[in-house]
């Protein structure tokens, strides 16, 4: 019974956030589910592809060690992602709705794949594991990024003619915080020991501005529409 506790406290946790997310904002009442289920086709099919060119590019590494040149070939395939929110942008639906049901769907499919196996771990302990608690919480500041990023790439190509220096900018930004942040973050945890908590505190610290940023963006550009 203890371990069917562990298992429903990891996953209340985990996906409570998305769950509030989704019914507290217009994807339930636009019905979204449609851009959100093709998103995840488009997210499975990228990291299939990126699944490929790993075993491909990175080299069999022996042990657990922080390895500058298999983080940098990461962070090269991290840039697949953004083909990925493309294809998933391409779906039709409301601009409105899409663009933040993409990023909601991209957070989701990514929070599944790295949290499924430690979730799975607590049914298997007897005792609740901290940890989840750091995933669950690092899974909803995802969120922000993914947002963000899905806000950028609508409006780098479907707004192109209307581009911006600031524009162009942020949209850089927000990528390469997208695709470093990660690689920093273990680095941290790994080489340097930084405890969870500060890590978690950095990356809601460099994922909170992007987040802000595209939105008041997107609204701006939404306000020119109509």
């Amino acid at each position: 019974m203890s371990r069917l506790v562990s298992l429903i406290n990891a996953a209340a946790i985990t996906y409570a956030p998305f769950a509030v997310v989704y019914q507290a904002s217009r994807l339930k009442e636009d019905r979204a589910w449609r851009n959100c289920a093709y998103t995840l086709l488009c997210f499975v099919g990228t990291n299939l592809a990126k699944l490929i060119l790993g075993s491909v590019f990175l080299p069999s590494m022996e042990g657990t060690c922080f390895s500058f040149a298999e983080e940098f070939v990461y962070m090269v395939l991290a840039i697949c992602d953004f083909v990925g929110i493309y294809f998933g942008l391409r779906f039709t639906g409301s601009i409105e709705v899409k663009v933040w049901a993409v990023g909601w769907a991209w957070a989701l499919a990514t929070t599944v794949v790295h949290t499924i196996a430690p979730i799975w771990m607590c049914l298997r302990s007897l005792e609740f594991d901290p940890s989840v608690l750091f995933r669950g919480v690092q899974a909803s500041i995802d969120m922000l990024i993914c947002s963000a990023v899905s806000v950028y790439v609508w409006l780098l190509v479907w707004k192109w003619k209307k581009r911006t220096p600031t524009r162009i900018a942020q949209s850089a930004v927000t990528a390469v915080v997208y695709v470093v942040f990660p690689s920093l973050a273990k680095f941290l945890r790994s080489v340097v020991g930084a405890p969870q908590w500060a890590v978690l505190a950095l990356q809601l610290a460099c994922y909170l501005p992007p987040f802000l940023l595209a939105h008041g963006t997107f609204h701006a550009a939404m306000a020119k529409k109509h």
